[in-house]
This record gives C-alpha cells, structure tokens and sequence, in this order.
C-alpha cells in the first residue's frame, strides 16, 4: 500500500451539480424552529488532475483515461436533506459516509427503521437531527455496491497500462457460508467484484481451509463451476460456484482468478473529500448552478460533520491517515467527525484490487487488508517492523486536526481489535488518545442494534442494549465542541493499568459467576500483518494474493466483574443495572459450522433468574436515577430519559416472566 502516513493528500473537484429531483421531506411536516425540509438528489461530477502533487495517494491514478484537458472524470449519486429556509439552518453540515450505500443516519439518531426509502415519512422517524437545524448529506463513494435498493453508487474510471492495453492480476474472492449449498456468491457483501480476464474461467482456482491460518487444499477443477442454482437447474454465472459434492458451512473457500480492469478505487476517498467542500465552501459550480444550501436565504455552513458506522467510520479513519480531509487549497472539509464501531481499522480503499465491503473478522474475510499500522491518535511504535506514526500524522502536518468521536461496542473489542485504538501493537501498555478526540466503550452492546431477537446460528440470545440515546448525546457533545468550543465528556475505555482490558486467561477466569453450561469463547481477533508482497507498501500493488500471514497485534478485550458484565465503558442505564449478563460475544453453533468461532456481530444476553431481580420498583427508580446522573454528565439527553426508563422497566418485567430453563429468544423482541 502506498506509505500512507507520509504522501501528500489527494484532490478533487466538484465541478457539477446535477439536481434530478426535489420533493418536500415527510410530506413538508415541520420541524420544530427549523420547519419543513426537503430532500434533493442527484449526481456529482468530478474532476481529477493527476499531475497534481496532491494526487499522489490515490493508486493507479497516472492510468486513469483522461480527457483533453488532462483530467480524470466520474460521477456520482447524492442526496440533500435541508430545511426549505435555508436561514432557518443551524449552520452545520451533517455528512454520513454511507454504509455500502446505505443511509443509517435516521435509524441511529431519530429511532427510524433502516430503510433506505427516505420518501416515506416513516423513514424519519422522531426528527431529533431535523429539529436542530442540520442539514444532512450523503454521497456514493464506494465502486462495487450493486445498484438497487436505492443505494448511493458511483461510477469510478478503471485503469490500464500506459499503452492503453488492459491491466490483469490476481484476485481471492471469500466464501464462507452458515448453512450447506451447492451454489453460492463469491463477490462480497452487496458487491460488485472484478471480472476476469480471457481465459481466466478456465484457469480459476478454488480451495478451502478450516481456520483462517489453516492450509489450503485445493478442489480439482472438475469437481465445480461458475454457476448459480435457478431451482434445481445449474445456470452459468460469473458471480457464483457452484459444487457439486457442496459447500459446507463454516468452511473458508477461496476462489483465486485472474481478473482484468482495476478500478481507481482511492477516487471514492478523494470523492468525499471535495463534496463535503463543495458544500461547505463554494457558492456555485463550474457550470454556475448555485450551491442548493444557499437557496432561500441559506448560508454557506460554518462547521461540518462527518459520521461513520463500522465500514464507513474505517473510510474516515483512512482518510485522516491520509491527509484526505483537506482540500486542495488546505481548507478543512470537515471539523469533527463521529466514527462508530469501526474498532481500530482501516479497510480496501485505495490499493489495486481493493474490495471495500471486505473486513477482518474473527473467522470471515481474514485476507483483506483492515487492521494495519498505525492504529493510534498519538504516535507509537509497531514492536514488530520498528516503524512509528499515528493515524493523526497527516492532520497535523496540515494544521488541520479535526475533533474526534469514536464509539466501539463491546463485539467490536472481540471482533473488530478495537483495544488497538488505545494501546500498544503488543498490547503490553495503554496509550492515550489525542487532546482532541475520545473514545467510549458501549458496554454490554453489540456492533448493530437493529437486530431480530433469534438466536439463529449463534448460541445465545442476542444482546439487546440500544446505545442510541447515548450517541445521540455524544453527537451534540462534538457538536458542541466544533462549534463553540465546550468540551465533551471524558473518554470512558477500559485500560491495561486498572485491569479492565486483558487477554482471554483473565477474562475466562472472571467469567466463573455465569452458567457453566455456558460455552466459552476460545479466541478472539487478534489480526495478523499480512504480506502482499514487496509493492504493496510502496505502490498499493498486491502481489501475493492470498497474502502471508505475519505476527498478531495484541488486541485485548474488556474484563468482567462477577455477574459478566464489563468494568468500564459508557454503559447505557440498562447494562448499568442488569437484569442479566450482556457479553460482547457470540459463538457460531455446530450446525452453522467454525463453532469456536465469533459471531460477526453480535453479543450475548444471559438473563437472571427471575428469583434473583430485584423488584420491579426499585429497579425502575434505580434506572432513572442513572439515567438522570448521566445527563448532568453529558451522554444523555434529558428528552430520551422518560423512554430510557420505560423501556427498562418493560424489558425487566419481559426477563422476570421467563420460565425456567427457556431457550426461546423471543421476550427480546420489545427490547428496542
């Protein structure tokens, strides 16, 4: 990969702005001081120099066709969300990287459902981020998100030789499956994926191992297709394999071809870039349409936000690393950014043949580059190579360090090496963060909340802390501290120093007060370097595919007290007096397949005995007297504490009518 700590930053160019529609949001209800909004979208189109200095980061670039002034072009979707008077604004910009082209914004901050039918007034939910006057942005940036399903796309040049001839390489595409088939996917999540090359059906390659680290064993050609099952009938397909003997659960297939036509991926970080400062910055484009956020008295914003979930909290991640939030002209695109349980990762957005819905998991998509060096806001050194830098090396040599949010569950500690964000590469000593960021660990939660009750593959009842009200609150505390300047709350992490961080020996030994029937993790992600080959590093250019694994990174996870419920973190007044154990982890079932083996994203909840809960009043007049204490400390707000209490006094009563010995998951179901 391209030594990302120290190339200059990227730029980019909006210089149009395409509007295809504009339609009143939830049928022009109003809110509050803010009134009625509307929704607009459209597509941007962009434009590249690649003999700017600035361009260097973004791999592959110098082979991009150019037009004939010697720019790089592409286009792609966006959608604005703005009050109808622009003067009734509060002044910030609110930019959601999107999740695979999805919108999460509404369902994380105004208790909406995840839907990405922005036009249906249920979509909105409560209207929290809409009564404080934001306006909110979204973007496509990421190349392989399938079209559908009104996802925001872009469409991102490919490159090639500089005589013009088609660029070919190695691609591993991942497999791996919770019940048998004879027929499955093998782009990736909702992707795209690269095509091969000619001839390169012929000479594919699939294999399957047990264990990410474990060997491979390669399937005869003979035995599988590139097909997909219409009923019982094998139709060709390029996007699928097909087994004849089956695909079992649990087990890592990789198929290994030669693919054609790299995509300039790094375009989709550079892409974000110059929206957000289009929108920030500039009154018109090339073309003279007017900026929309000026319409009707409106004003350019005098502070932007940037948030990301998991995926796309990592593209901010990657983007800082990069210098890519400064423009061309070393203006900040945005001040503060919220990055959430994306744990300490990067991801495949800017190298060749990057795949971007790919991540490092427990047991899933271990080949992909995600957790790399280095992971901190302040410098540290990798125990391993000797090198030093921090994720903030970038910023600071620009004079532009944005204010900085992370929130981690306690899943993405087991899964996502969250714990690297706040430690050594060894894992050995706490390191700190930045003056201008925090972070928290939800404790008791698990990386996604919009979850059904089932256990489904996994053995235990999912976890079902809703952390919403709370990052509704640490959202107006970076709010609060880009736009005038009050500090947020402390950062509330565990920490190798007070013994609330540790290795699985310590944490396996806390966790005696649980059930023994209780199956125990055996492991958790402790995410290798990878190998790619000698051009990786310097160029972005993969050449060891699938790649080496190297020495672990230390990763740590949150310890326990004896009722299996975690030391530290921010924990929602739910977790903060239990009814039962909310574990950060899952295990995969035998059924499933890989049984020691995480879940991806998901926790646990093991309830109490109803005999020993305490009784409903005490237990509700305890819950909102947390919930009240953790207003005058800033990580929630006053208007979410009558529902905060009320949910938990209905999930108490829910808990205290099991039956013993249930094992039906469906009493969660009211949860949220």
């Amino acid at each position: 990969m391209v030594s990302l700590a120290l190339v200059p930053a990227a730029q980019a160019a909006v210089e149009r702005v395409e509007i295809t529609s504009r339609t009143p949001l939830a049928n022009g209800q109003a809110f509050g001081q803010a009134g009625a909004y509307e929704r607009i979208t459209g597509r941007l189109h962009y434009a590249v120099d690649p003999s700017n200095d600035a361009n260097l980061p973004i791999v592959d670039l110098a082979l991009a066709l150019r037009d004939a002034r010697g720019k790089v072009r592409f286009a792609g979707d966006f959608t604005l969300i703005r009050p109808v008077q622009g003067a009734r604004a509060n002044g910030r910009l609110l930019y959601e990287v999107n999740n695979r082209g999805n919108y999460w914004l509404f369902n994380l901050f105004q208790n909406g459902p995840f839907t990405n039918d922005l036009a249906d007034p249920a979509s909105i939910g409560d209207g929290w981020l809409l009564e404080q006057g934001y306006s909110l942005l979204w973007t496509g940036w990421n190349w392989d998100v399938v079209p559908g399903g009104n996802r925001q796309g872009i469409d991102l040049p490919v490159a090639r030789q500089r005589d013009g001839a088609p660029i070919q390489g190695k691609v591993v595409n991942e497999i791996f499956l919770n019940a048998p088939a004879k027929a499955a996917p093998h782009r990736g999540i909702l992707a795209k994926g690269y095509p091969f090359a000619p001839g390169a059906r012929e000479t594919a390659e699939l294999t399957v191992r047990d264990t990410p680290a474990g060997t491979r064993t390669v399937i005869p050609r003979s035995q599988w297709q590139l097909a997909r099952l219409d009923g019982d009938t094998v139709v060709p397909d390029d996007a699928s394999v097909y087994l004849e003997t089956g695909l079992l659960p649990g087990r890592i297939y990789e198929l290994r071809y030669t693919a054609q036509d790299p995509v300039v991926v790094g375009l989709g970080l550079a892409s974000i870039r110059d929206a957000i400062s289009f929108f920030r910055h500039e009154r018109r484009d090339a073309a003279g349409q007017r900026n929309p956020l000026l319409d009707q008295g409106g004003k350019l914003p005098t502070a932007t936000l940037a948030f990301g979930i998991s995926q796309s909290g990592r593209v901010i991640q990657s983007m800082l690393l990069q210098g890519l939030h400064v423009d061309e002209q070393q203006r900040p695109t945005f001040d503060g950014a919220f990055v959430h349980v994306a744990g300490a990762g990067k991801g495949g957005f800017n190298y060749r043949w990057a795949q971007t819905t790919r991540h490092f998991s427990h047991v899933e998509e271990s080949i992909y580059p995600t957790d790399y060096f280095p992971f901190t806001t302040v410098p540290q050194t990798d125990d391993v190579s000797g090198a030093r830098g921090s994720v903030l090396d970038r910023a600071r040599a620009s004079g532009v360090v944005p204010k900085l949010i992370y929130t981690s569950s306690s899943t993405d500690y087991w899964v996502r090496a969250a714990s690297l964000l706040h430690t050594d590469t060894a894992g050995r000593q706490d390191l700190p963060l930045a003056p201008n960021a925090r972070a928290y660990l939800l404790s008791g939660a698990q990386h996604v909340i919009a979850t059904p009750p089932a256990r489904g593959v996994y053995e235990n009842c999912l976890s079902p802390t809703d952390y919403r009200p709370q990052l509704r609150a640490l959202l107006a505390a970076l709010d609060g501290w880009v736009a005038q300047g009050t500090t947020p709350p402390d950062s509330r992490i565990p920490t190798i120093a007070d013994g609330s961080l540790v290795g699985l020996d310590a944490y396996l030994a806390a966790l005696d007060g649980l059930p023994a029937t209780l199956r125990r993790p055996t492991d958790y992600l402790r995410p290798p370097r990878l190998d790619l080959g000698p051009r990786f590093a310097s160029d972005g250019i993969p050449a060891v595919q699938p790649p080496v694994f190297g020495a672990r990174y230390g990763a740590l996870v949150p310890q326990v007290g004896a009722d299996g419920n975690e030391l530290a973190g921010l924990k929602t007044p739910q977790v903060a007096v239990p009814v039962g154990a909310y574990l950060g982890w899952n295990l995969r079932t035998e059924a499933a397949g890989a049984p020691q083996g995480l879940a991806r994203l998901f926790g646990s909840f093991v309830p109490r005995a109803a005999g020993d809960l305490p009784a409903r009043q005490a237990y509700v007049e305890q819950v909102e007297r947390v919930a009240r204490e953790q207003v005058q400390q800033g990580v929630l707000l006053a208007r979410d504490v009558a529902a905060v209490v009320r949910q938990a006094g209905a999930f108490h009563d829910r808990v205290a009518a099991l039956a013993a010995g249930q094992l039906d998951c469906g009493y969660l179901a009211a949860a949220k």
